[in-house]
């Protein structure tokens, strides 16, 4: 199933070469080498919730990705990345949108993430986006680095 806002189109992730190249590339241009995803986190994503793993497409080209599961009575949103390319022009706002409407599919009434105490343009895009601070997780990354924990409501 393909949604389309505009010039973005909303799709899930596949296992092709052609998805999982473009998202590394991605990922590899957004984060560091702790935090990059590769190609065999996707597939253990993939494995966990299909529909929930989403890339958002701009004349044919993934133009970012957001990676979630359903886990308990919650979702988690474990990645977000956009192609510097196309950051700004509102890919991540349509990716969240779809991942919150199939959300509630699944009877889910909030979404958690983490994100790097040190990523403040992160930190200000999901608090832009409706999330608020729930906690912090002193050592959560690999480099030791410190997790602000948030949570949006969704109804």
């Amino acid at each position: 199933m393909t949604v389309s806002e505009g010039k973005i189109a909303i799709r899930q992730l596949t296992l092709s070469e052609s998805d999982l190249n473009q998202i590394v590339k991605i990922e590899n241009l957004s984060f560091n080498k702790y935090d990059a995803y590769h190609k065999d986190d996707f597939r253990r994503w993939l494995g966990y919730t299909p529909d929930l793993c989403l890339v958002a497409e701009i004349e044919d080209c993934i133009a970012g990705d957001m990676i979630s599961r359903i886990l308990d009575d919650k979702a988690e949103l474990a990645s977000l990345a956009i192609h510097p390319d196309f950051r700004r022009r509102g890919v991540g706002s349509v990716l969240l949108e779809e991942t919150i409407r199939r959300v509630k599919a699944y009877g889910i009434d909030h979404i958690d993430l983490e994100v790097r105490k040190t990523n403040l343009a992160g930190f200000r895009f999901w608090k832009k986006m409706g999330f608020v601070l729930i906690g912090v997780q002193p050592g959560f990354y690999d480099d030791g680095e410190t997790a602000l924990q948030m949570r949006k409501t969704i109804k």
